[in-house]
Order: structure tokens, then sequence, then C-alpha cells
């Protein structure tokens, strides 16, 4: 969230550096708790605290030599807010030159994938067989966190249940200060049922993917995703994966 421009500005020795500046997100397409949780629209929230961050980052961007995306959605769903972003500024002349900027950002842009380790190929052979479960093993593979869709997923657990459908589940991800109350309200549910096969933040990465590879299939129910990692991890580990046709997983 550092303003690179600023930065700049109060390091001389910078002057004549070569910048680049690497997105894993944007904040012009990331979504605000209240937008994701609730049926309020955009023109109706309050957008001050992501008209700072996104500022920032277009600053940012237009201070440094090269800009690096790890996904096509990521710089495009950037550019394509770019003008309801600028419709914040009341006054019209106060606004940047949109063609301007759209044209220096794409000039200045290339993408460049994640790198997915290839220490995963050995953990897929290793414990391709690692079951003493018949039943459909799900694992979610994220942060638990309001962007991340919870609600939906575990609505569909509960649709899963009550159709008849036999499966356990892996729930990995980390846990912060401000977790949704549907997590804890669904583990008592899930694990009164006896379906939690692992629920939490692993010990360490080579607990991780022992865990996700032991499963079938990875649930992504993103509000937002500007990569995904967890789910290329979990594919390369022969899971399969289940994301929604839109944002970066086509």
């Amino acid at each position: 969230m550092i303003n690179v421009a600023e930065v700049v500005g109060l390091r001389s020795d910078l002057h004549n550096a070569r910048l680049l500046l690497y997105m894993h997100e944007n904040q012009l397409a990331y979504p605000v708790r209240q937008y994701v949780a609730t049926s309020i629209t955009k023109h109706d929230r309050d957008d001050s605290r992501d008209f700072a961050f996104g500022w920032a980052q277009l600053m940012s961007m237009l201070a440094v030599h090269t800009i690096i995306w790890n996904s096509n959605y990521n710089r495009e769903s950037f550019l394509e807010c770019l003008p309801s972003f600028f419709k914040i500024i009341p006054d019209k002349a106060q606004r940047p030159d949109l063609d301007w900027i759209e044209k220096e950002i794409r000039t200045k842009s290339c993408v460049l994938y994640f790198p997915i380790p290839l220490d995963i190929t050995s953990k897929k052979i290793s414990n391709s067989n690692n079951r003493a479960s018949t039943r459909l093993r799900i694992a979610w593979p994220h942060r638990h966190e309001y962007d991340k869709n919870p609600d939906l997923f575990f609505e569909t657990l509960r649709m899963l249940h009550s159709s008849g459908a036999d499966f356990e589940l892996v729930l990995l991800g980390e846990s912060f200060g401000d977790e949704p109350s549907i997590f804890q309200e669904s583990r008592i549910w899930l694990e009164g049922l006896g379906k939690v096969i692992h629920w939490g933040y692993a010990t360490d990465r080579n607990a991780y993917l022992d865990i996700l590879s032991t499963c079938d299939v990875a649930v992504s129910t993103a509000a937002h995703e500007f990569f995904g990692v967890a789910m290329l991890e979990a594919a390369a580990l022969g899971v399969t994966p289940l994301a929604p046709a839109a944002l970066a997983y086509p």
C-alpha cells in the first residue's frame, strides 16, 4: 500500500533507479466487506477507504518504469475500473486524463504468472493412495475472510447434506482476529456430523500439501481472485478444481 511516487520523492538516491512494481492484486477491483456480505451496491457504499488505496497504486504505476501483473485479469480489471474510480472526484476539471493513463499503464505492463514449485509433483505421487475413506473429500484452501465468500461455501455444504450426498471436509487456510462467524457455526455443525477431517492452518508447508493431496475436489467461492495460487497448487496435486467461471479463474 506504499505510494512509490512518495518514496522516490523522499529518497534522492532512488531518482536514477529502475523501478519495477509487482501487482499481486489491485484495490480498484477489491471488494469491501459490506459489498460481499450484503446487497449494498457500489453507488450506496462509502468508498473513501478504497479511493486512498487505489490512488496510491495508480500513482505508483505512473512513477515506475515497469509494471508486472500476476494475471491478465488483474491488469484488465484495474483498467476497467478507472472510469468509475475517477468519478469519485467531484470536480470534473480535476480528474486525470483517462486515455493517457491507460496508454501509459499498458505500455509499461507485462504479465508474469506466479510459479508453482515442482515439489508438488512428488507430493501427488506419495499421497495418491493415502486415504482410508471412500467419501467425497472436499478441500477449502483459502483465508478465513469475507472476500472468499464463505457463506456461499457453507450454504452449499448444507444443500449437499440435505440432498443425501456423502462427503467430508478438509478446511485449510489462515484464520485472523475478525474471522466471520459462519466458520465457527459451521464447524460445530459439521463436526457434529463427523464430516471434518482437518480444520485450520497447517503446521507447515509439507503438512499443508500432504493433507491437500488427499482431497478429491478443491472449491473456491471467492468474490475476488487475481491469481489463485491455492487452487493451482491443488490442481497440480491432482485435486479437481471447482471455481467460478469469472475473475482470474478462466
